[in-house]
């Protein structure tokens, strides 16, 4: 890794070869209230503030150490171009290893890489969907800003109370009080009452029978 603490995708083939990794687990042309994630596992919810915020490297460390990841893969978009290095002077993702997790996953999404003064063109201030994913494939999140929520989603349930430095609720919690109202940035309630359903009955696997009792 470099010494940034991560490693940012440089040219067009390692941004290809990093949007295909995270692909792989995330549905990066899709969007709330579709179910962003292809492969099957517990979700969680997590506030889109976490998901841009230094105390989510914490979580990204915690996560790594339980399933082995080698590294973290971030992806970046702006719906408000089709180019996002022409637009903003670099490729929106990068890489960090595991023992950088931590200070890497914010040192990367806060990266100001506009050299003129008063400008800001970082991550957490561009995106308005985030993925991010471990190498060991058994887990990955995807947040939206419109939605101001992600999904976290694990191949085992988690204790939330070991991630109690968070605010990740339970998929049959009513973590509809985290979505913008309706007239106010939100949708229209029969659109968030699709998605929640969608949360509930997809953010497990279908034979999961603890979860359906």
């Amino acid at each position: 890794m470099s010494e940034l603490l991560f490693e940012p995708a440089t040219d067009e083939h390692a941004f290809k070869h990093l949007v295909d990794s995270v692909s792989g687990a995330v549905r990066l042309d899709g969007a709330f209230p579709r179910f962003p994630f292809r492969r099957q596992g517990y979700v969680s919810i997590i506030d889109w503030g976490c998901v841009i915020s230094p105390i989510l490297g914490r979580a990204l460390e915690q996560l790594t150490n339980m399933y082995g990841d080698t590294h973290v893969e971030v992806y970046g978009r702006n719906l408000s171009t089709d180019n996002f290095r022409d637009s903003y002077g670099y490729f929106p993702g990068f890489v960090v290893a595991t023992e950088q997790v931590n200070a890497g996953y914010q040192a990367g999404i806060s990266k100001n890489w506009n050299p003129r003064p008063g400008f800001i063109n970082s991550l957490d201030v561009l995106a308005q969907r985030i993925a991010v994913v471990g190498s060991s494939g058994h887990w990955a999140l995807w947040g939206e800003r419109r939605w101001e929520i992600g999904l976290l989603q694990t191949s085992d349930e988690l204790d939330l109370e070991e991630f109690d430095y968070l605010p990740l609720y339970d998929r049959n919690s009513d973590f509809t009080g985290c979505l913008p109202p309706e007239g106010w940035g939100g949708y229209p309630k029969e659109i968030v009452d699709h998605f929640v359903n969608t949360v509930r009955t997809q953010g497990r696997p279908p034979r999961d029978e603890a979860s359906l009792a």
